[in-house]
Order: C-alpha cells, then structure tokens, then sequence
C-alpha cells in the first residue's frame, strides 16, 4: 500500500470530512448538582431555576486539567524520572450575572452554609460538595425531530463529558462597579474536587456517514418507533446518557 502524501490538501480534505472535524468550543452545557446544605433551606431560587441559571449563564468554563506527578533517581548513567502520583488543578466557571443577582446570592449561600463567617462553626464534608458535569456538544447528530407542523430540527449530540467528584466552591471573585462603558457584569466561582473523570461518548454517531434517524412526534407510529428500545437507546446515546458514561464515571470509586 502506498503511503499518502504528507502535504496533500485533498488528502487532508477528506480526513477531515471523514468525521474528524474539528471541535468548536462555543458549545456547552454545565450541570451543578444541589449540595445537601442547600436542599432543606429556604432558598430563593427553585431547583429549576438553578439548573437553568447554570445552563444558560454559564458563558465560560475552564475545563480541569491533569498532571503526573514524577520523582528522579540517578544510580550509574543517565537520570531517570518515575511515576509518583497525579495533581489536578481547580476549575473556574464563569456566570453571566442577572439584573436579581441571583445566583451570586446562592454561591454566598454555598459557602456561608458550609462555613458560616458569623459563628466558629462548619458543616459536614459530605454536606458541602456536590458533583459537576461538564457536557461538550457538537452540531449536526443524526436525531432529526419533526413535530406537528412539519417542522425538523436537527439535534446537537454531546461527544465528551468531564465529571467532577466532590466539588465545592471555594472563591466568588469580585466585581467591579465604575461609570465607563456599560459592560455587561459576570461572576467568576472558582471550585476544588476530588477527582474528576473524563469521558469521550458518541464516537460511532459522528462519523455515521449521513445515516439520519427521523422521530415524528405527530403521528402515532412516530412515538412508537421512538419508544422502541433499538430506537430509544439510539436517542439517548446521541444525547450523552449512555451506560458507557456511568461506567467511566465510576472507574476508581
């Protein structure tokens, strides 16, 4: 077999058009469990609302990153380095922040509730924290959805999801008040985990080559083929809730 040429563009064209497009990193979706400390409080946003808040505030995410740890050791020769151990470092999340300020009122509430600053008291650990997903999507799955006025959308499919054990926020950063150019204002939360597992999902679909699954919402053999279990498994895997994520996630538990 004769090798390819390494500075062809047609060549680089279609490996690239063979499902290997590149990733765009404008599409997102974060997911912030309630921690036990703020479920039997009295709080001012609905459990909803905050899933939405995180949703659609969230306008950036620095997604963690992982580093091995290494020692030396030099006996006759030349100095070798071995593997010790991993360190991870904090991940930010940027808000967008609302006329309410709402969700800067349910951070505070976060962490005076896991360690109030009016009394020498702190809740339990396991009170505090709470777990993060992390969802990356791309445009373009195979999962068309047409409605009753034959409509069709397009679904976007999630191909990697990070999750963070045991996360809990550890900084709300400030923000500035001035009479410059009206900006709008965002709420940087910093947060420490445990450990995080990363996920790659959707392999098989995003490089499907065309094959589109239509689910007709308006007729009855529409919802029947969308229940069927072929079907239905299909569906969710496009949409990142696949058995292969739960695995990943508990690895090392």
């Amino acid at each position: 077999m004769a090798l390819r040429s390494p500075n062809s563009f047609a060549d680089f064209r279609g490996y690239l058009q063979g499902g290997n497009e590149p990733a765009v990193s404008n599409l997102f979706n974060v997911i912030i469990s309630v921690p036990q400390v703020l479920q039997n409080s009295a709080n001012r946003m609905s459990y909803r609302q905050i899933a939405e808040a995180n949703q659609y505030l969230a306008s950036e995410v620095t997604v963690p990153s992982r580093n091995l740890m290494v020692s030396e050791v030099k006996d006759i020769g030349a100095q070798r380095r071995y593997a010790t151990g991993q360190s991870i470092s904090e991940i930010t999340i940027s808000f967008l922040v609302t006329k309410d300020q709402a969700l800067r009122d349910y951070f505070e509430n976060w962490i005076n509730r896991a360690a109030s600053d009016s009394e020498n008291r702190v809740a339990f650990y396991e009170q505090s924290i709470c777990d993060i997903y992390i969802q990356k999507w791309e445009k373009g799955s195979p999962l068309i959805i047409k409605d009753s006025l034959n409509e069709s959308t397009r679904t976007n499919q999630a191909t990697a999801v990070y999750q963070l054990f045991g996360a809990y926020p550890f900084n709300i950063s400030t923000q500035t008040l001035n009479n410059e150019q009206t900006q709008l204002m965002k709420m940087d939360v910093q947060f420490y985990y445990e450990r995080y597992r990363f996920d790659q999902v959707n392999t098989l679909h995003t490089k499907m080559g065309g094959k589109d699954i239509i689910i007709d919402r308006s007729s009855a053999i529409g919802a029947s083929k969308f229940l069927n279990k072929q079907v239905n498994s299909l569906a969710n895997s496009i949409l990142g809730s696949v058995a292969e994520q739960a695995d990943v996630a508990d690895f090392g538990i």
